[in-house]
């Protein structure tokens, strides 16, 4: 009985970390990225240049995003600003836009050309 609690507590504790981190991710983008991305499943972003989060998602893996957000990403104009986030935070952000994956959509599933070019110019 006593290892059927330890399967149980290792089985349900991924999804809860996922989810506190999807969470964190989507606080964070409210507060930093909301006045330029669409940062929900539906709708257009406010700055027309500025990629939307589930178009995002479906052109990065969870660790290749959390790699491109610690780094900084790369954006050819100056409204993109320079945040020198956390590790914590690229993974939590990170976390919220992959979930926005329309349909579930993975990187290898998606259609090539069709992924937004994160360093145009507006």
């Amino acid at each position: 009985m006593k290892y059927l609690w330890l399967l149980l507590f290792f089985i349900g504790t991924p999804a809860a970390a996922d989810d506190a981190a999807v969470a964190r991710g989507k606080a964070l983008a409210e507060v930093n990225c909301a006045s330029c991305h669409a940062i929900e499943a539906a709708g257009a972003s406010p700055l027309a240049a500025a990629p939307r989060f589930p178009d995002i998602a479906v052109s990065f893996d969870l660790a290749d995003l959390e790699d491109s957000l610690n780094e900084g990403v790369a954006a050819d104009h100056t409204i993109m600003p320079d945040w020198q986030m956390t590790s914590e935070q690229a993974h939590a952000l990170a976390s919220y836009i992959i979930s926005l994956a329309p349909g579930g959509k993975l990187k290898s599933e998606a259609v090539p050309g069709a992924q937004p070019d994160l360093a145009a110019a507006p």
